[in-house]
């Protein structure tokens, strides 16, 4: 496979097979999240938990996408009236994967036993300075991920100008974590 498809599939896959693979990642993704005890309940994060059902991660990760696709269409639209809703789905979808694999690391329960270590060590030691190892921190590289898929989709749907484009993501991006919230 060739680095640039994955660096910009929009420009390599017709929508509606954009649509299925996105699809396809959100099943497995969910299908992860259960196994590995993983909660996506949020736009911009996700949560190592003792426990998760089956339907949890799925419902998630549904909300998750309404509250990014929705928004982007409605201002696509009114600032082009040729945005098609078939673009920013795809984008949406395509620009979950790279969190999908982030379950993984939850194998075991190692990340919620780090998450919960982390929240008991300053009651048990005191930190004078030392700042620990954050368990989110292995999530950065999967945000940028996303968020350039987020650009380049919303780019091709909705022909903004590139500065416009860099504010729009990032607001959808704050205020669709905030709304799931």
């Amino acid at each position: 496979m060739k680095r640039h498809i994955l660096l910009n599939p929009f420009a390599h896959f017709a929508e509606i097979q954009l649509v299925a693979a996105g699809l396809l990642a959100t099943a497995v993704g969910s299908f992860l999240g259960w196994q590995c005890n993983t909660r996506f309940d949020g736009v911009l994060d996700l949560h190592f938990v003792s426990q998760t059902t089956p339907w949890q991660p799925l419902l998630d990760n549904g909300i998750n996408l309404l509250c990014l696709v929705i928004p982007l269409y409605l201002v696509g639209r009114s600032i082009n009236s040729k945005t098609r809703l078939i673009d920013l789905v795809s984008t949406a979808l395509v620009a979950r994967i790279p969190y999908y694999v982030l379950p993984l690391t939850n194998t075991g329960g190692f990340m919620h036993l780090a998450s919960m270590n982390l929240v008991e060590m300053p009651q048990k030691v005191p930190l004078s300075g030392w700042v620990p190892w954050r368990p989110t921190s292995h999530s950065r590289p999967w945000q940028s991920w996303r968020r350039s898929y987020l650009f380049i989709g919303y780019s091709k749907g909705s022909k903004r100008p590139p500065t416009a484009r860099k504010i729009y993501i990032n607001g959808f991006s704050v205020a669709a974590s905030c709304l799931v919230k």
